[in-house]
């Protein structure tokens, strides 16, 4: 079903309406994978980059740095995202997160080659949140070089209502401590592999918007993250906490087949993050934790036999 024009009353309409008439058309496109993204990115963890040239495997997720939209300044929206087209529903007053994922693995995607992504909208499912009414929209990307299949992967967004313009924004979370502590193993304690410490800087934070061209201003613009969106600070991306978990099995020397993750709560920046892994039978459960006891994401990797 594809979409329709956007109705007078749009305004009006609830999510749960607009998840029986939205249906956008698939795209398709195609890119020649460079290794500089994926230095850039070795940079932002201090690390030496895994991939040096042509034939090097992408670790798992690092494809995120390619395939990018780069809309001109004037296709935005107040909250930096593409104002219509793509995959985002055209629901007013619409603030987007991004909720997880997953991703199965047949072989890597390497530097030099000719990769082609089809991708589609595969669901669209409204719900009630705490928050008020919530449209998920799950995404579709499968990967192919020479016609055969590398990946395939799915993504969750969800969508609410921003309040109406002269209302107080909507608190979209608050840290449970003041996040001056370090969260990780006391002093003394010998180094974990599968324990990894991050702390998302607003430099951080810049750089991984600009590898990845997100403009979401709730990654950068102090003002309009705490008095438009609710939030109490600025928030940490997704997708990076996605990708620091991976580090955890991967500088270990571990092949992921299958990933997916969660994301259960934001992370704000300056205040420490903990990436943590429990190996289990054929893989690993992995855990980001913020301020709070409670897990910011959940994830399960699973890894090729030896």
């Amino acid at each position: 079903m594809a979409s329709g024009p956007i109705p007078a009353d749009s305004e009006d309409l609830p999510l749960s309406a607009w998840a029986q008439r939205w249906r956008p058309a698939g795209t398709s496109r195609e890119e020649t994978i460079a290794a500089d993204p994926s230095t850039a990115l070795a940079g932002l963890f201090d690390q030496s980059s895994p991939v040096r040239g042509d034939g090097d495997p992408l670790p798992p997720l690092w494809h995120w740095l390619h395939f990018l939209d780069r809309p001109a300044e004037s296709e935005l929206g107040p909250d930096g995202h593409l104002r219509d087209g793509g995959f985002l529903p055209p629901v007013p007053r619409r603030h987007r997160m991004f909720a997880g994922g997953r991703i199965d693995i047949d072989a890597p995607i390497r530097a030099g080659e000719r990769v082609r992504r089809e991708s589609r909208v595969a669901k669209v499912e409204a719900k009630t949140g705490r928050s008020g009414e919530l449209l998920f929209v799950t995404e579709e990307h499968v990967f192919t070089v020479d016609g055969r299949t590398r990946m395939t992967e799915q993504q969750d967004i969800v969508y609410r209502r921003a309040p109406l313009p002269g209302s107080a924004p909507r608190a979209a979370g608050t840290p449970a401590r003041d996040g001056t502590e370090e969260p990780g193993a006391a002093a003394g304690e010998a180094p974990d592999p599968w324990r990894l410490r991050l702390l998302p800087t607003p430099a951080m934070l810049f750089r991984f918007s600009a590898l990845t061209f997100n403009a979401h201003r709730i990654h950068y613009d102090h003002p309009y993250t705490t008095r438009v969106e609710g939030f109490p600070g600025l928030v940490v991306h997704g997708p990076l906490l996605a990708l620091g978990l991976l580090e955890l099995p991967r500088r270990l020397g571990r092949t992921v087949r299958h990933y997916s993750f969660r994301l259960r709560r934001p992370c704000f920046v300056d205040r420490p993050v903990l990436l943590t892994g429990t190996p289990a039978a054929e893989g690993a459960d992995l855990s980001a934790f913020g301020a709070g006891e409670e897990p910011a994401v959940t994830a399960r990797a699973e890894f090729a036999a030896p």
